[in-house]
């Protein structure tokens, strides 16, 4: 989902898991990376959980590579995949 999406919407409850990936992006900052998974049902807030962090990340000028996947699903890479296809340019600035 586009983070314009959320554009003028107040962001409430979810301060303490913002908190948490905006510590794991120091970390990885600071060479200790680590992958986390946003996970849960549908409707708790995860795309706009993501979309305030990456608004965070942005504005560090760090990129963040995001993709989904359904628990029904049959390809079990199909998150990272999308990942990278949402980005087509990121290998190019490697």
């Amino acid at each position: 989902m586009d983070s314009t999406a959320f554009e003028g919407k107040g962001f409430v409850g979810r301060e303490e898991e913002l908190l948490l990936l905006k510590n794991r992006l120091d970390d990885a900052l600071v060479g200790k990376g680590s992958t986390t998974l946003l996970s849960g049902e549908a409707g708790i807030g995860k795309s706009r959980l993501l979309a305030e962090f990456k608004k965070h990340a942005l504005a560090l000028n760090i990129d963040i590579l995001s993709g989904a996947a359904s628990i029904d699903g049959t390809q079990p890479f199909v998150m990272f995949s999308n990942a990278l296809r949402n980005e087509p340019d990121l290998l190019s600035r490697a």
